[in-house]
């Protein structure tokens, strides 16, 4: 017997794991930031912190964007959001094949905007790792940690210069 999830109940799940798991990181980098502020003042902050809080403010760019939609939050007022909370995601969740041929350009659109996001904030937790590596391992391990952020950085741009490169060459032949 094959299970098949609903929709709705996928969506829900999705939410749930989503949330908790963004509740979670913002919790912990702003009590770190706390604590670093508290002990030692601004003068504490080194580079990882400051590349933790970067990422933290692309992870909720990329919540905002995939889970909740934000490209039809301008077009709802403010009350009424609650209410038509349904009417952010149309297409979250659905296969591509479903989703409908008047809303197709803007999943697409909207696919790599969340894909293009994905990548920049996953290269910067790898960056943010790094840089705590850096602090705290000695000399001898710099060379190998320095080589690895480069790694990671060419990495970074070559996806994302590639994926602007391509999305500008798709959209000039449409």
């Amino acid at each position: 017997m094959v299970y098949t999830e609903s929709l709705q109940a996928y969506r829900h799940r999705l939410d749930g794991a989503a949330v908790t798991t963004l509740i979670i990181v913002t919790t912990a980098v702003s009590c770190k930031i706390w604590c670093k502020q508290r002990v030692g003042g601004l003068r504490n902050f080194d580079l990882h912190d400051v590349l933790s809080v970067i990422t933290l403010l692309l992870a909720h760019v990329y919540f905002w964007v995939s889970i909740c939609g934000m490209w039809t939050l301008f077009h709802l007022k403010i009350k009424k959001l609650l209410t038509r909370f349904k009417e952010l995601r149309p297409v979250l969740g659905r296969h591509e094949v479903n989703v409908p041929a008047s809303e197709d350009a803007k999943y697409q659109l909207y696919f790599f905007i969340a894909s293009l996001l994905y990548i920049v904030t996953v290269g910067f937790v790898k960056l943010t790792v790094l840089a705590f590596y850096w602090r705290l391992f000695s000399i001898k391990a710099r060379i190998p940690l320095a080589i690895l952020t480069f790694c990671v950085f060419s990495w970074l741009v070559s996806y994302v210069s590639h994926a602007s490169l391509t999305r500008y060459i798709v959209a000039s032949l449409i």
